[in-house]
């Protein structure tokens, strides 16, 4: 964190261990940090249920080996669609859905396939045969069949297997996910919050507390994950962004519909949003990171400018403007991997927002795009602190 890492003698930041701060923002988003465990190894995937309690239910996150806490049916699905993968419909369709009670669910034309899951594949919920060969949706779909057209849909065996135990979310729609059971590798529609729930009775594996303690946990407060802040803290722009609310009503920003947005337990002032799945480095998207901190003395915001060093760092700009009618100071610089934007935007006399974008240095440009118009649409109000 910001306040933690500047040098407390001169108040400018040594960031001579720049990559290593890049990774540790990467792994942030990722997950990736992979657990040396052979039984989570096993049963990566997987919705372990306890059997020698109340059947709480827990997620293997294949990303990182660890168990997410299921919680509650509402945070459960919130929680599972946060670690979701985007997935178009066309790769969708690749993998074979499997037939499923949804008896909770509306089927208005009685196939076989309730309404919300017709308007997530695009067939007609008040038809029992949407492209009229004869055979109903239902049968077609489970059967791998188009219901849709008349040929057979190619599944596809390796991306199936690639995908075993996933989250997937259909970018193309309205967001709506599936689990691809790593059992028989066919994906279930995860719908509301009582359908995840009915699902993880079904299909879950019973575990003793013994086994399940051998894996590492991790536990996602409901009000850090993205579904609960849109809800909560964001409203929709006519645009294509939405704005955030600070809860505290300290700050408001604007930023792309499409994002994501998340909170962590270890930083309770930082916000950070991302359009990458897993690995921003990897999947050559970005990472947005804003952070409040606050200092124990009066401090101007000039006093933290950033010394960077390092014969592979190259700065690209400083400068002093102003955000909301705000003293700031801006830098980019150029690293081996990725490309860093930062404003330090000075509240008040003990106060301060670090905004930082983090980039693949192979296509900035665009997201420094993103970031500038991040920042101009920012409101900020005088702290109470």
């Amino acid at each position: 964190m910001i306040n933690r890492i500047f040098n407390r003698t001169n108040l400018k930041f040594n960031i001579l261990l720049a990559l290593f701060i890049l990774a540790l923002i990467s792994l942030k988003w990722s997950d990736a940090i992979m657990a040396d465990n052979t039984l989570a190894q096993k049963l990566k995937g997987k919705i372990l249920l306890q059997v020698e309690e109340n059947g709480e239910a827990w997620y293997v996150f294949p990303a990182d080996l660890k168990r997410y806490y299921l919680g509650r049916p509402a945070d459960a699905l919130n929680l599972m669609k946060d670690l979701g993968l985007g997935i178009t419909n066309a790769d969708l369709a690749k993998i074979s859905a499997a037939k499923f009670d949804y008896a909770n669910l509306e089927d208005s034309d009685n196939d076989g396939l309730p309404d919300l899951i017709e308007n997530a594949l695009k067939t007609d919920p008040r038809k029992t045969d949407s492209d009229g060969d004869g055979h109903n949706d239902g049968e077609e779909i489970y059967n791998d069949y188009n219901p849709l057209g008349n040929n057979k849909i190619a599944i596809d065996k390796t991306l199936s297997k690639n995908l075993a135990g996933q989250i997937l979310i259909q970018i193309e729609s309205a967001g709506e996910a599936w689990y691809v059971n790593p059992d028989n590798l066919k994906r279930y529609y995860l719908g509301r919050p009582i359908d995840a729930l009915n699902l993880m009775k079904k299909i879950g594996l019973g575990i003793t507390n013994e086994n399940l303690a051998k894996i590492d946990k991790l536990i996602v407060k409901p009000e850090n994950t993205n579904d609960y802040i849109v809800k909560n803290y964001t409203s929709a722009k006519t645009d294509g962004t939405r704005i955030y609310q600070e809860p505290n009503n300290l700050y408001s920003f604007a930023y792309p519909n499409n994002w994501k947005i998340k909170k962590f337990d270890a930083s309770p002032d930082e916000v950070q949003l991302s359009d990458a799945n897993r690995d921003f480095i990897e999947e050559e998207k970005a990472v947005i990171t804003i952070h409040k901190f606050s200092t124990a003395s009066s401090t101007e915001v000039g006093q933290f400018k950033i010394a960077v060093s390092g014969s592979q760092v190259m700065k690209k700009q400083e400068k002093d403007f102003e955000v909301a009618n705000k003293p700031a100071f801006e830098t980019s610089y150029l690293y081996p991997l990725a490309f860093q934007k930062t404003a330090l935007i000075q509240i008040d006399d003990k106060n301060f927002l670090r905004v930082s974008l983090t980039a693949s240095k192979n296509n900035y440009s665009g997201y420094e795009t993103i970031y500038d118009a991040l920042i101009k649409s920012f409101d900020i109000k005088s702290s109470t602190n």
